[in-house]
């Protein structure tokens, strides 16, 4: 499991950067906040070599149920 990188927010930035999670397919996710709405969102960042779920690409977007039990499912 990776740490969490607490980032300083801008008025600027649509999405603020929470931290990384490793799910057991392989794939990298990763913890974002929509700053202007206040909602949590978690997207592939990285697809595993061996991942067989076919929506699993760069940048599609996870549901709470889909990221297990790690960190990430926390943050949703």
């Amino acid at each position: 499991m990776l740490t969490r990188h607490i980032a300083h927010s801008s008025p600027h930035m649509l999405f603020e950067f929470r931290g990384l999670e490793a799910l057991p397919c392989g794939c990298v996710v990763a913890d974002y906040v929509a700053t202007l709405l206040s909602l949590d969102v978690a997207a592939v960042e990285a697809k595993g070599p061996h991942c067989t779920v076919r929506h699993h690409g760069r940048g599609s977007l996870l549901t709470p149920d889909e990221l297990g039990s790690g960190a990430a499912a926390a943050w949703v």
